[in-house]
């Protein structure tokens, strides 16, 4: 899973932002099936833990840095950046099969194939200590994208709305905060899915990926 850099690491600072953010990065050609689960990795990790830990720190101030070395903090955080990585991992995994369904019409994937690669992503890292598994997770994105793929497609910033409610939840801050915080949030989340979602359409042919894996 995809970590921000600490501070202990700002010698590798550069080539992180030269990773992560345009002109700079040198960004690959998304065109198997493997690739595609790593950027949908990535970006789901990215954006739960930059979204979670940046609203703590915002929120706390100076205070941030003492309460991370709280273990019970550090045990609520650890549950949110996994939990979270899970609801925006089904958040750009449907923005995914909206994609595909756009290129590739009556040819897109059966609603099977995308609840595979959900399943797939998650089984990319070992079950986190505070779980047994994620089928509570896999059957609750198997009924989204059932209904979505079906329906009129939704918007990246209707799909990001799920999953950034449900981050929020997750972060443990007081709920009086969340709840005046709560539009200023979304907007965070949804920025940094539009951005995911715009980089995946610049990189990512669904028809060579399909063609390939059919």
């Amino acid at each position: 899973m995809l970590h921000l850099p600490s501070l202990s690491a700002l010698q590798n600072l550069p080539r992180w932002l030269a990773q992560r953010f345009t002109p700079f990065a040198r960004k690959r050609a998304i065109t198997t099936r493997e690739q595609l689960a790593r950027f949908l990795d990535d970006n789901s990790a990215y954006i739960a833990q930059k979204c979670a830990y940046s609203y703590c720190h915002a929120r706390m101030g100076k205070l941030a840095y003492d309460a991370l070395r709280e273990p019970y903090f550090q045990n609520k955080m650890e549950v949110c950046r996994w939990e979270g990585y899970a609801v925006i991992l089904s958040d750009l995994v449907l923005s995914t099969a909206f994609w595909f369904q756009e290129c590739l019409g009556a040819k897109t994937p059966a609603t099977k194939e995308f609840e595979k690669l959900y399943r797939d992503v998650l089984a990319l890292h070992p079950v986190p200590p505070h779980r047994k598994d994620w089928h509570e997770r896999q059957q609750t994105f198997d009924r989204r994208i059932a209904v979505a793929l079906k329906t009129r497609p939704l918007s990246v910033k209707q799909t990001a709305s799920v999953g950034g409610k449900a981050l929020l939840d997750l972060v443990p801050m007081g709920q009086i905060f969340k709840d005046n915080d709560k539009d200023i949030f979304l907007s965070t989340v949804r920025l940094c899915q539009m951005n995911a979602n715009d980089d995946l359409r610049r990189r990512c042919n669904p028809q060579q990926i399909w063609t390939e894996d059919a």
